[in-house]
């Protein structure tokens, strides 16, 4: 009876072995790798303008002053960045790739690390307009 005994505990504890690598090979296995915002220029932004749409999105993070008085690319989405965290879920589609730009790269840069960390994978950043205008790309005036 004793040998029953210890060929039961035995398997047992070959068994709560199994198990146990089986979490921690499981817990230990590389995660996918996190989402990384891209620099783009404003030439790479300019050769891309005729793709936007549902599938690429340029977004303006600035203020509807700043959009219509310093003027906007054409084709652009606005979405302040004071906004960004209320509309974004309803306003962009989590599989569109977004092009995020404002006056000077400052607010673009925070914006495009939010919508990472709320999912979006495919995000870049232009940085300013300024950039945009000094490289001689049109601006739209206006709403």
């Amino acid at each position: 009876m004793g040998g029953k005994l210890s060929k039961k505990k035995a398997m047992i504890a070959a068994g709560l072995l199994m198990l146990a690598v089986l979490v921690i090979g499981v817990g230990c296995a590389p995660a996918a790798p996190a989402a990384e915002v891209t620099r783009v220029t404003p030439q790479e932004v300019y050769e891309r303008l005729p793709e936007l749409g549902d599938d690429l999105i340029l977004l303006d993070v600035r203020t509807p002053e700043e959009w219509s008085e310093d003027g906007h690319i054409e084709g652009a989405t606005l979405i302040p960045l004071s906004e960004l965290e209320t509309r974004a879920a309803a306003e962009l589609p989590k599989d569109a790739e977004i092009i995020v730009y404002c006056r000077s790269g400052n607010r673009s840069a925070q914006a495009a690390e939010y919508l990472v960390s709320a999912g979006y994978t495919r995000v870049s950043d232009m940085g300013g307009i300024r950039d945009w205008i000094a490289a001689g790309y049109p601006v739209v005036k206006g709403p």
